[in-house]
């Protein structure tokens, strides 16, 4: 019973320096996938923070000192043309097969949307971070996308992720 409660609630509360450590590991996750790119990118690896809508306490079930995270980081890929990318993206299924992880498609934008004819890939590690290699859903550009998940922790400190798994002050 408690089990299920605490699903309910969100999962267990972790300490704000275990959250620091989730923190990390997302963003090391996709700097990892970023490093993997055959072809490599032409630009710079920059990891860009973002924020997550669907990580709240929509039902009040979180005590005072306790607040959710979600590490979400995307990293801007730019290849030479389509075929640089579509072979990146073999690679990396490859990549990530190696290393036992199972890939799933994704599908190419209807042809409406940004980024259409450019199909992606995911997987999930053993952090359980989602990472992906596909087109962003409002520019259309490839991204890589390191997905975390949705943590309780105590927030002793005014905790809120700043990229290296600091607190912010």
């Amino acid at each position: 019973m408690a089990k299920a409660c605490e699903s309910l609630e969100g999962g267990p509360v972790r300490s704000a320096s275990a959250f620091g450590r989730h923190v990390q590991d997302t963003k090391q996750a996709g700097e990892d996938a970023y490093a993997q790119l055959s072809p490599a990118s032409l630009t710079e690896p920059y990891a860009e923070k973002e924020g997550s809508t669907s990580c709240v306490d929509d039902f009040g079930f979180d005590d005072t000192g306790v607040t959710r995270g979600q590490p979400i980081y995307t990293w801007r890929v730019e290849f030479g043309d389509r075929t640089g990318y579509l072979t990146a993206l073999a690679n990396l299924t490859a990549e990530w097969v190696k290393q036992g992880r199972t890939v799933k498609n994704i599908a190419s934008p209807a042809e409406d949307e940004p980024g259409h004819g450019l199909p992606g890939i995911s997987t999930t590690d053993e952090h359980g971070t989602k990472l992906s290699l596909a087109p962003d859903y409002y520019s259309g550009k490839p991204v890589i996308r390191a997905e975390g998940t949705c943590t309780r922790h105590h927030d002793e400190y005014g905790y809120d992720y700043d990229g290296d798994g600091e607190p912010g002050w």
